[in-house]
């Protein structure tokens, strides 16, 4: 599914079960997209297996340096500018989405959109089987 801007009502009541205020509630989040990830794949080919890595900086316990990385299918092209900007999903098109009990951890944009407004510096790295290498970039506090 590919991400989207949601609609006033859609984001009005994603946004008001977001929390993100220490380094446990950033690593939950990026933990969650990850299982997403992951579970998409596998959903792809009953043969593939998950793979999910965390790296934390000892020091900070994760203020100074987070890593998530997983073996999930990516995020393409088209959607990598749209995946950090608040109110942007490929979960929820409607109201009723989220009562209907959506089959993921998390909405994707909304988590990295506040973690970027909070993190000084957040590279995200992605790879589809369609490229050839993998992509990182820096986002900014806009999420982009």
């Amino acid at each position: 599914m590919r991400i989207q801007r949601l609609s006033r009502n859609v984001s009005a009541a994603v946004l008001s079960t977001s929390s993100i205020s220490t380094q446990v509630s950033v690593l939950k989040e990026l933990l969650e997209n990850a299982i997403d990830a992951v579970d998409n794949k596998t959903e792809l080919d009953a043969d593939a297996y998950a793979q999910i890595q965390i790296e934390l900086d000892k020091d900070s316990a994760g203020l100074d340096y987070m890593l998530v990385r997983d073996s999930g299918v990516g995020v393409s092209k088209n959607d990598r500018n749209l995946m950090c900007l608040n109110c942007t999903t490929s979960k929820l098109h409607s109201v009723d989405d989220l009562s209907k009990g959506v089959k993921t951890c998390g909405f994707r944009g909304e988590a990295l959109n506040l973690i970027a407004r909070i993190s000084d510096t957040m590279v995200i790295s992605t790879k589809t089987e369609e490229d050839t290498l993998v992509e990182s970039w820096s986002v900014n506090k806009s999420g982009l």
